[in-house]
C-alpha cells in the first residue's frame, strides 16, 4: 500500500482486516502503492466483524471475489467529499471501470 495509506490506517489502529486483505491481492496493493492517488474507503475493523460467521474465511479462500470485493473500495485520484457524494451515483470504483 501507499506508504501514506499504510501508516495512516495503521497509524488509527482499527484496520488490521482491511490491511490484511489487502495484501492477498496483490492488484489492489499495485494500485495502492503507485503514485497516481486513489481514494480509498476502508472498513474498520468493527465492519468486517458485523459480517458474520464464515464471511472473511469464503472471502479470503476465494482471490477473485476477494478482489472484487476490494475494487469497490478504490476510487481512482482523489477525491473531496462533495465530489465523494457526486461520485456515489456515477459508479467509478475500480470495478466499475472494467
Amino acid at each position: 500500500m501507499s506508504e501514506n495509506i499504510y501508516n495512516k490506517l495503521i497509524s488509527l489502529g482499527n484496520f488490521k482486516t482491511f490491511i490484511r486483505m489487502v495484501y492477498l491481492c496483490p492488484e489492489i496493493n499495485t494500485v495502492l502503492n503507485a503514485k497516481d492517488k486513489v481514494t480509498l474507503f476502508a472498513p474498520t475493523d468493527q465492519a468486517f466483524i458485523k459480517l458474520g460467521p464464515g464471511v472473511l474465511e469464503e472471502w479470503t479462500q476465494d482471490l477473485d471475489l476477494l478482489l472484487d470485493i476490494l475494487r469497490f473500495h478504490v476510487v481512482v485520484d482523489e477525491h473531496p467529499l462533495e465530489e465523494l457524494k457526486k461520485l456515489a451515483n456515477e459508479g467509478t470504483t475500480l470495478n466499475a471501470l472494467d
